[in-house]
């Protein structure tokens, strides 16, 4: 897929600016507010793209991602996905029936295997 999207944008396109850093990605849905004369693309952040790029530095990367249905679901199942994970990692367990964390125990060492 090429970026022949980026010429079909106009002002009020969402978009994802996917961010890069020392491997680390981000992805950030936002909103198109200005598109130049010369086609540089501004988003609501207050950051321009020329090409769908946004240029720091070598080990920073900024890129224009198209927005899609199926990107939006997937961002979202991850993020959720995150949050249980989080949720569980943070459980207390110290005070709880040894019955009650053996079972606990035992669905995740299952859906483990």
């Amino acid at each position: 897929m090429g970026n022949e999207w980026l010429n079909n944008l106009k002002r009020g396109d969402k978009v994802y600016v996917e961010d890069t850093n020392y491997g680390s990605t981000k992805l950030t849905l936002t909103t198109i507010i200005k598109i130049t004369q010369k086609g540089s693309i501004k988003v609501e952040s207050g950051r321009l793209f020329k090409n769908g790029r946004c240029r720091f530095d070598p080990w920073h990367s900024v890129t224009l991602i198209q927005h899609t249905p199926e990107l939006e679901a997937k961002i979202k199942a991850e993020a959720h996905y995150n949050h249980m994970c989080y949720s569980i990692n943070a459980q207390d367990m110290r005070g709880k029936p040894l019955d009650q964390v053996q079972r606990i125990y035992d669905i995740l060492k299952e859906g483990l295997e």
